[in-house]
């Protein structure tokens, strides 16, 4: 058992990936670095595990990290933390286990154990990873929208919804649904115009909030609609339902914060909260009224936030989480209305469609909103944004046009 390393001399094998891991992991392909006893195959925070060892299953395999900087997320329900400091959870070569972290892009240690049998029996990880999206872009937009050409054109109506946010190195550039169609989106090129193909996923197995969001946690993508919580495993093209039986608020988005939970609106006051690792959902009061009518929120993980308005209103919300402290923040100029489109890059910006008029841009350090360059999207009243695993913010409205706007954020 791992319990006993303390108390035994054993061997351990340094496994340096540096370098050639950052070109494989993130690849489209799906490659991963062999290791003696474990593969290893990275996405975001997420560790897929899986032993070289065939045919046998290992009840207490252990992970410990040894970066500073990195912890354990709380969103693992398969790891079970030992005295020793090893989170202990069961692995073969046909069910991996799934391991989720927290920290920032950068290169983390980390030492992986079978169950303490045999003169070698632990290797050291060295793997670069890409973390919680602070730092990602320092200063929000650069240069000047974008626009698809016929073939990158949105396929769905009026009500879908784009994914809030992806970190870098996910296959897909977006995904986006309406109703019970979901999409994902791979760009391609461009210059002025871009380029890209639609694939057409499984469908949910309970229809999309209208004018709601996705969010993206530990390889798979997370909604919260209808009373339910609903998850894509994206290796496998497959959905679940891991809860019912919710209060949920209808036309609402789903983000998710670092540390794997969930979050949407169950009423106007309230705020609901689902941990991925324990399954559980809490409820938080606000005290005052702000999702009336199609409630908007996104996770900013340089402050630890999250940021709330409504659909055609002028209010701009943050709420802390670790404290329920909700403060006022700056409306947009000239009374501008927020539009369904809402969302934010997790460097420090909050992108928000309004009413009639170009995207804007809010820089949490200063307390600011900037107006976007002209030729993107004008707001209306089924507006939706998404930041795309290729570092641009995306934004359609197809109420207006099937055009799909695109800008390079640094």
């Amino acid at each position: 058992m791992i319990s006993s390393f303390k108390n035994r001399k054993l061997k351990t094998q340094t496994v340096s990936f540096i370098g050639i891991v950052t070109a494989l992991l993130y690849s489209s392909s799906g490659f991963a670095e062999s290791g003696l006893f474990f593969n290893v195959l990275a996405s975001g925070l997420n560790l897929n595990i899986r032993t070289t060892i065939p045919g046998h299953t290992y009840p207490a395999a252990g992970i410990k990290l040894n970066t500073s900087g990195y912890t354990l997320a709380d969103a693992n329900p398969g790891c079970a933390m030992s005295p020793n400091g090893y989170c202990l959870f069961q692995v073969s070569d046909t069910v991996p286990a799934s391991i989720n972290i927290s920290g920032p892009s950068g290169l983390v240690q980390f030492t992986l154990c079978l169950n303490g049998n045999g003169p070698l029996s632990c290797q050291n990880y060295s793997m670069t990873v890409v973390g919680n999206g602070c730092g990602r872009f320092l200063t929000g937009f650069t240069g000047l929208w974008s626009t698809s050409t016929v073939g990158a054109n949105n396929p769905l109506s009026s009500g879908m919804g784009f994914i809030d946010y992806l970190p870098q190195g996910i296959a897909a550039t977006l995904y986006l649904g309406r109703s019970n169609a979901f999409r994902s989106f791979t760009s391609s090129g461009g210059s002025g115009t871009f380029g890209g193909s639609y694939t057409t996923l499984s469908s949910p197995p309970t229809n999309f909030q209208s004018y709601g969001s996705m969010a993206y946690f530990g390889g798979s993508i997370w909604v919260i609609t209808s009373g339910k919580v609903i998850k894509y495993d994206i290796a496998t093209n497959t959905w679940s339902t891991p809860v019912t039986g919710l209060t949920t608020h209808n036309d609402s988005q789903t983000t998710v914060d670092d540390k794997g939970n969930l979050w949407s609106w169950q009423d106007s006051t309230h705020l609901l909260q689902y941990n991925i690792g324990t399954g559980t959902t809490t409820s938080h009061l606000l005290n005052t009224a702000i999702g009336i009518s199609e409630p908007r929120i996104t996770f900013d993980s340089c402050t630890g936030l999250l940021y709330l308005a409504d659909y055609n209103h002028t209010g701009f919300f943050s709420w802390d989480p670790s404290t329920g402290t909700l403060t006022t923040l700056s409306s947009l100029p000239s009374s501008l209305r927020i539009q369904d489109g809402f969302c934010g890059d997790r460097s420090g910006h909050i992108f928000a469609a309004t009413d009639g008029s170009n995207v804007y841009q809010y820089t949490i350090a200063t307390g600011t909103w900037t107006a976007l360059p002209a030729g993107g999207l004008i707001g209306n009243s089924n507006s939706a944004c998404g930041i795309g695993s290729d570092g641009f913010l995306y934004a359609s409205d197809p109420d207006v046009t099937p055009t799909v706007y695109r800008i390079q954020l640094k």
